[in-house]
């Protein structure tokens, strides 16, 4: 086939000795072609800025959120800084978009943890109806397996998404606990 095998990482801070951003570019030179950043409150650094910065200090690193929650930032916000680090990069950024499922994260962030059909309707509002996906294309969004109801969460959304012909993010699904 024609799709080629890539290896990608998560990382939580960068390599000791090295600065974030030296750290994303031994990833480059040792052949990984994704850095994966988590979203949350209690651990690593902002993944907004962590992919910028990983993206800017390298010339074909992927980053990518593993995955950004909804819940803790606003859509038409987001979806600006996403298209900015996409358009600043070159086109490598891929997306991953959840409805949140860490309780420590709510904790500390003050926002209450509504149930996961809540969360994932919420979800699916903000990509929908604020501009998520109107700024990139093909972002997937599945539900929690025990709704039951992941392949028709994921049919209903990624058919509205699909609203950059040009362009050739990558799918990174997210789900909820």
């Amino acid at each position: 086939h024609g799709r080629r095998f890539r290896f990608g990482v998560e990382m939580v801070g960068p390599f000791d000795g090295l600065t974030w951003a030296e750290s994303a570019q031994e990833l480059e030179q040792l052949g990984y072609s994704t850095l994966f950043v988590p979203d949350h409150l209690h651990e690593g650094l902002g993944p907004i800025t962590a992919m910028a910065t990983a993206a800017m200090a390298t010339t074909s690193l992927v980053v990518a959120p593993m995955v950004l929650a909804a819940d803790f930032r606003h859509p038409a916000v987001l979806a600006r800084e996403l298209a900015s680090i996409d358009l600043l990069s070159g086109g490598r950024l891929e997306v991953g978009l959840g409805a949140g499922y860490q309780v420590h994260d709510y904790e500390r962030s003050g926002v209450r943890m509504d149930p996961p059909g809540v969360r994932v309707g919420r979800l699916i509002e903000q990509v929908r109806e604020h501009g998520v996906g109107a700024r990139l294309a093909q972002l997937a969004v599945v539900a929690d397996a025990a709704l039951g109801r992941r392949a028709r969460h994921h049919e209903e959304v990624a058919g509205a998404l699909l609203v950059r012909e040009d362009a050739v993010h990558q799918r990174l699904v997210g789900g909820v606990q």
